[in-house]
């Protein structure tokens, strides 16, 4: 078929030149009609996706690679473009059903299968997954591919064994955030906890939460099941007075915000006591009312609400720098980005602030305005596609808010949880969010005493 399109384009350029013989004349009328016969049916396929999660793509055959086109959504794009991200992302665990149409040197579709078509996706930790292809043998092929990891994808198609062009194809898999009415949670850890503040995980799926009223951390397993009891009151060393934030590093050492006494005490994997650093002092590298922390690549930034500022150590206590006592009111939380930028929520000024690792101001978005409701922002931490997921209130009522990396409000739910004070007002009382590596979402409520874990699928 290539061949004959060959020679009737060969014919037509001649004809502009001098009049064509018989013969010539008659072999372009054969082909025309042969071109005709070869011509597929294509009334029987739907040019739009029927749904908004189905994906087309459009392969180059081997004898017809400019014909190659990818669409997503109502989004199309030739092959060799850059691929277009649609609005509708993939979520973890869906099923979506992606579908493979054929078609010829005159963008029309075919109308017969027979082809050896082939999927594979590699998720965003490397794990390769065959995909079941079926042939309906009207020119298109169906596959429903399941994204069972956060992250950026690549799904790789072939045709007869030859990748099509623009194959592997990038997909976005965010995780799925559910809407709750504060009563539909998975577990909830109360016991004799007490007043629950910081909570963090480390490696190996280890977790832990420090108790603001028992002056003390509580270490958990990746079953949840209780490790220890590191801590008590007092002023000496692995002795705490009000505890807020916790962190754990790279090696699974844990750091406790020590916010009574106005420091920072480091324990090895095993609760040992290892080191502190800052006190109640004006001096650079001393902290006063330290709330939140985070520690990344060896150091370890402190939201120091009493100083306004983020103070930023060493992971073997030495200080290195102090910033932001411009741009912040009162920093109540912090956490690094999947860009190596530094978050703080900024409680009184009701906004999220970003830094550069090094400290250098970027930007900051409110948490209030348009379509926003967030008060007072409490703690955050991020997920694996840089959403920043923000607890605060609004009204008296506790909220998670959750934002891009812009400050757009994707998503937001109710807590629904607070008590009463004396004078019948509703109070805010939840104090720290962290991710679990298994997705859920666990979230520290102070005046309840007890730490929710919420799953984030639908």
């Amino acid at each position: 078929m290539l061949n004959m399109v060959k020679m009737k384009n060969t014919l037509e350029k001649k004809s502009g030149q001098e009049a064509l013989s018989n013969n010539a004349a008659k072999q372009k009328q054969i082909i025309d009609e042969c071109l005709q016969k070869l011509k597929p049916s294509h009334d029987k396929i739907n040019l739009e996706p029927a749904d908004i999660d189905n994906i087309k793509l459009f392969p180059s055959l081997s004898l017809f690679p400019e014909f190659c086109h990818l669409s997503v959504g109502a989004i199309s794009t030739d092959c060799n473009s850059e691929l277009l991200i649609p609005d509708k992302v993939f979520y973890l665990n869906d099923k979506v059903t992606v579908t493979l149409l054929t078609r010829d040197s005159q963008g029309h579709y075919f109308s017969e299968g027979g082809n050896q078509v082939s999927m594979q996706l590699k998720s965003s930790k490397g794990k390769i997954t065959t995909i079941k292809v079926k042939d309906n043998c009207d020119g298109s092929y169906v596959a429903l591919v399941k994204c069972e990891q956060v992250g950026v994808a690549k799904l790789v198609v072939s045709i007869n064994g030859q990748k099509i062009v623009g194959s592997p194809y990038n997909i976005i898999v965010h995780r799925k955030y559910k809407t709750y009415d504060g009563d539909e949670y998975c577990a909830t850890y109360k016991s004799k906890m007490g007043e629950p503040w910081g909570v963090a995980f480390g490696r190996y799926g280890v977790w832990a939460a420090a108790s603001n009223s028992n002056h003390c951390v509580y270490v958990f397993d990746g079953q949840d099941n209780f490790i220890r009891k590191i801590g008590s009151s007092g002023t000496n060393d692995s002795e705490f007075s009000a505890p807020r934030g916790i962190a754990f590093d790279n090696d699974n050492h844990l750091y406790v915000v020590d916010s009574g006494n106005h420091r920072v005490q480091k324990f090895g994997i095993n609760g040992n006591y290892l080191l502190q650093f800052g006190c109640h002092d004006l001096n650079d590298g001393q902290l006063k009312d330290p709330y939140g922390i985070t520690a990344r690549d060896g150091k370890v930034y402190i939201a120091d609400k009493g100083y306004h500022r983020i103070s930023v150590f060493q992971s073997d206590g030495q200080f290195c720098i102090f910033f932001g006592s411009d741009q912040l009111g009162g920093p109540y939380d912090v956490a690094v980005n999947g860009n190596n930028q530094l978050l703080v929520a900024d409680h009184s000024n009701n906004c999220i602030v970003s830094f550069t690792i090094d400290g250098d101001y970027v930007t900051k978005f409110d948490t209030r305005g348009p379509n926003k409701k967030l008060c007072g922002p409490c703690c955050l931490t991020t997920d694996e596609n840089g959403y920043i997921l923000v607890v605060g209130c609004e009204s008296n009522v506790d909220l998670v808010s959750i934002f891009d990396h812009s400050g757009q409000l994707i998503h937001y739910t109710e807590l629904n949880s607070y008590y009463q004070s004396e004078n019948k007002s509703n109070v805010a009382t939840y104090r720290s969010i962290a991710l679990c590596p298994n997705g859920s979402i666990y979230i520290s409520n102070k005046a309840n005493c007890e730490i929710k874990v919420v799953s984030t699928e639908k």
